[in-house]
């Protein structure tokens, strides 16, 4: 496991601990990630120049269609 800080831990414990339950009550899910993902494309698209802009479309019809 990593603590906030993104190291790992020192109390021995290991990757075992992450079951499909615990997982899953961490609220992660493909769907969020696409959607967060979406948000954060739109977001850049604002500040984005034509190029730019081309680039970031091109992604998001790739991400809708994964």
């Amino acid at each position: 496991r990593r603590d906030n800080m993104g190291r790992y831990a020192s109390d021995g414990s290991s990757y075992d601990d992450y079951s499909e339950n615990s997982y899953a009550r961490r609220g992660y899910s493909r769907g969020d990630a696409k959607d967060h993902m979406m948000s954060k494309l739109g977001e850049m698209m604002e500040e984005a120049d034509p190029n730019e802009r081309e680039i970031l479309k091109q992604a998001m019809r790739k991400i809708e269609k994964a």
